[in-house]
């Protein structure tokens, strides 16, 4: 017996992490994806929940998998430090392995890379404020984003970032956004900012709640620029302008990686910008 469709050159493993795919919109938007999209030859079968402990029936299942030699790849949604040592990633060195991750370091795992330029997405935020008459940005984004990154851009272009409009907030507890756009746009200031970025989609929602409960004019007061995982954008309670990444293309380059790096071929580090969902429209036309 033939298989019509080999399991070993069609079937890509999904992995996601322990934590619960909800707590991310990344995750979620991959996820829905997936679900909602066919990618030619290939099968794509999600993996939830896989940590590495021994008694991880996801991770015993999939182990077993690349024992087996059974799969055409294997796509991480998040970086695999975890796995580092793992079957997951130094058994049959033949099946390609992919992450949407940053540069990897860990040479005796082969892993090709799939990083979002961020930078990509600051400039191109700030450069469409600037363009529509904006100058003085708030940004509001995850704790760990680099200031200086943003307030390099921001001079470049024309836009003022004082350093209390740049502000951080936990993607755990995004709920706090809501108070502190409240007290960006608190009633009676000199001095608000006629222009927001929300660099991670977990925040929007919050965020633009705070910008309303202000009772600001969007946009006839401040314009609101997010960030989007395409084509799945979170709740805004404002009009808002979406630049980000599209998850199916994405998705569409983790295959084309696999391809090109199936045997012997020396793992790939890609890097993708992001794009405004008008120009996505247009594509999709």
């Amino acid at each position: 017996f033939v298989a019509e469709r080999p399991p070993h050159l069609t079937d890509i493993a999904v992995v996601f992490p322990a934590s619960p795919v909800k707590s991310n919109h990344f995750w979620v938007a991959i996820d829905n994806t997936i679900k909602h999209a066919t990618f030619g030859d290939h099968a794509l079968s999600v993996w939830y929940g896989v940590d590495r402990h021994e008694d991880n029936p996801a991770y015993c299942a999939l182990r077993e998998r690349v024992r087996q030699g059974s799969l055409a790849g294997i796509l991480f949604v998040t970086s695999p430090f975890d796995f580092v040592k793992s079957p997951l990633l130094l058994e049959r060195p033949a099946i390609p392995r992919v992450a949407f991750a940053s540069k990897w370091r860990h040479v005796e795992a082969k892993l090709s890379t799939i990083e979002f330029k961020h930078a990509s997405f600051a400039e191109r935020a700030v450069e469409k404020l600037a363009r529509n008459g904006c100058r003085r940005m708030a940004v509001i984004t995850y704790p760990e984003d680099r200031h200086e990154i943003w307030e390099a851009i921001a001079e470049k272009h024309g836009v003022e970032l004082r350093p209390y409009w740049y502000q951080g907030v936990s993607q755990g507890s995004p709920g706090t956004g809501r108070n502190l756009a409240r007290l960006l746009f608190r009633e009676g200031q000199r001095d608000r900012p006629d222009a927001v970025i929300v660099a991670d989609d977990n925040l929007l929602e919050p965020i633009t709640l705070g910008i309303r409960d202000a009772k600001m004019r969007v946009p006839g007061d401040v314009l609101v620029l997010s960030h989007c995982n395409f084509p799945w954008p979170t709740r805004s309670a404002v009009p808002v302008i979406r630049l980000g990444w599209d998850t199916r293309g994405i998705l569409e380059s983790a295959l084309d990686v696999l391809r090109r790096t199936r045997g012997d071929a020396t793992p790939v580090e890609s890097i993708v910008d992001a794009v405004f969902e008008d120009e996505l429209c247009s594509k999709a036309t």
